[in-house]
């Protein structure tokens, strides 16, 4: 496929174009237009643009992009099991903070073995 195949060819501004067999040879600025085509323009290296433009990404800013360069930020991290648990233990943080909820009281020495159920 190339670029004109898109339906949105005649309005479309975007530097990098999913379809556009050059694609490694283009540049894009932070301030260029993004393709908005709703069928090639999912991939993950589009929303990294769309993600550097709307946060203004000051070490994106003022300088020359490549494909490559979003590909490899935009690429899928590898989310080892301890990763998750710490993302789970600070999302609880989180949560206790916004609540306004303690964590539950527990002397030292005693140790629970089931949870509490509190009926109505």
């Amino acid at each position: 496929m190339s670029p004109t195949d898109c339906s949105r060819f005649d309005v479309c501004s975007a530097n990098l174009c999913p379809l556009d067999a050059g694609l490694s040879d283009r540049i894009w600025y932070a301030d260029e237009a993004i393709c908005k085509s709703q069928k090639h323009g999912r991939h993950r290296w589009i929303r990294k643009q769309r993600s550097i433009q709307r946060r203004k990404t000051a070490s994106w800013l003022e300088k020359p992009i490549t494909f490559q360069m979003l590909s490899d930020a935009s690429r899928k991290r590898v989310v080892t099991p301890e990763t998750i648990e710490r993302l789970k233990s600070m999302r609880r943080r989180k949560q206790m903070r916004c609540c306004n909820v303690s964590a539950p009281f527990q002397p030292e020495g005693i140790q629970t073995h089931s949870p509490i159920i509190w009926e109505r």
